[in-house]
């Protein structure tokens, strides 16, 4: 426990929250069972015990809700890196900069919480936590996968010169039912695990190696659209599925 407790202290933990969202307008401050959807992700970082904690925004409705939780947001993220266009990779970096600075330490690991996805909750977070802390040596990084409802050897397809053709093919074998297809994964917008040193070095998030942690379908839906939102306040709301 105390070596889990110091990688934790050697962790920033990051939220990454900005205000324009083309599905869902004002979506990070929006409530959703009576809370800024923000709320959810600040409270999952503060019932895990993490110290050091960077809140990556622009908005000043965000900067309140986050100093009510007393996290002291010590910069406002640039406009440049609060356009649509802008990888989070870019986020992160400029989070970790500096967050090294106003906390005067250099951390060893970045944990981002999506703020999209409320469904994820602090004991998700924690098992999160535990399997990359047992994981580090042999991992860059780790994030949220979920097996996929679809798969693009079998049945997703392509609409190509008038004709609907499947997304990936395997040479010429032909696959006939969905269990002969290869496993495939969706990626899962909630939590995210990593070295910083590799954050700072990499060009792109996964051409190092990284883990994919399971979380079940029905922690899998962030929001990003109007039908998202409703989908997951109902969720939130029969918890018992969850």
């Amino acid at each position: 426990m105390k070596n889990f407790n110091s990688f934790k202290n050697e962790t920033l933990c990051i939220i990454c929250a900005k205000s324009n969202s083309e599905g869902v307008k004002n979506k990070n401050i929006k409530k959703i069972n009576g809370h800024p959807l923000v709320l959810y992700a600040i409270n999952k970082a503060k019932k895990n015990n993490f110290k050091h904690i960077c809140i990556s925004t622009e908005n000043n409705k965000i900067v309140k809700i986050a100093k009510k939780k007393g996290i002291n947001v010590f910069f406002k993220r640039s406009k440049k890196l609060c356009k649509k266009s802008t990888p989070k990779l870019s986020v992160w970096k400029d989070a970790i900069k500096k967050s090294e600075i106003f906390f005067e330490k250099k951390f060893k690991y970045i944990v981002d919480i999506e703020v999209t996805n409320p469904l994820i909750n602090s004991d998700d977070l924690n098992n999160f936590t535990k399997s990359y802390f047992n994981k580090k040596k042999k991992y860059d990084g780790q994030f949220c996968i979920t097996p996929a409802k679809k798969n693009p050897y079998f049945n997703i397809m392509e609409y190509i010169n008038g004709k609907y053709l499947l997304s990936k093919k395997i040479r010429n074998i032909k696959i006939t039912a969905r269990q002969n297809a290869p496993k495939v994964f969706e990626h899962v917008g909630g939590l995210y695990y990593f070295k910083r040193n590799y954050l700072l070095q990499c060009k792109s998030l996964f051409q190092g190696k990284i883990f994919g942690f399971n979380v079940s379908l029905f922690k899998s839906f962030d929001i990003d659209s109007q039908s998202d939102f409703k989908l997951v306040e109902l969720l939130l709301k029969n918890k018992k599925n969850i």
